[in-house]
């Protein structure tokens, strides 16, 4: 009789697991990030989320960069020099050394063509400023032409 004791205590111990073990798990919400007035971690520091407006730009010369500028011609006036620049919208215009252009200034005219020095706005560069030559005639066209 005792053995039947004990089969009696270890049915109703299996029949409680039992039960326990058939309970339905819970399932846990999905995580929500809430900022609460915090910044968007996942969004770049770097770059700006919203591109600026395109600035507008200068008339005449003083809307043309050092980049945008092709020599077109040199002329000697009395004891100086001045050059014709072409700007990307097809314009013609006559500097003098000392012109201010969009990102820089004319530093000398030369026979060869235009030496400029451009401000450089990169805060991260050391360099402030650059030395940029516009030839007349590139090397390559130099070669073309016997």
């Amino acid at each position: 009789m005792r053995t039947v004791g004990f089969v009696c205590c270890s049915c109703v111990f299996a029949a409680r697991v039992a039960a326990q073990s058939v309970a339905v798990p819970v399932m846990p919400e999905p995580y929500r990030y809430q900022p609460e007035g915090r910044r968007d971690p996942f969004v770049s520091l770097i770059t700006p989320s919203v591109a600026p407006p395109p600035a507008r730009r200068a008339e005449g010369l003083a809307g043309v960069s050092v980049d945008e500028i092709a020599v077109r011609g040199v002329l000697q006036i009395r004891d100086r020099f001045v050059a014709m620049i072409e700007a990307p919208d097809r314009k013609t215009y006559i500097v003098h050394q000392g012109d201010l252009v969009a990102d820089g200034v004319v530093a000398r005219v030369i026979p060869q063509g235009l030496i400029l020095v451009q401000h450089i706005a990169d805060p991260s560069s050391w360099q402030k400023q650059r030395e940029v030559r516009k030839l007349l005639r590139s090397f390559e066209d130099a070669k073309e032409q016997p």
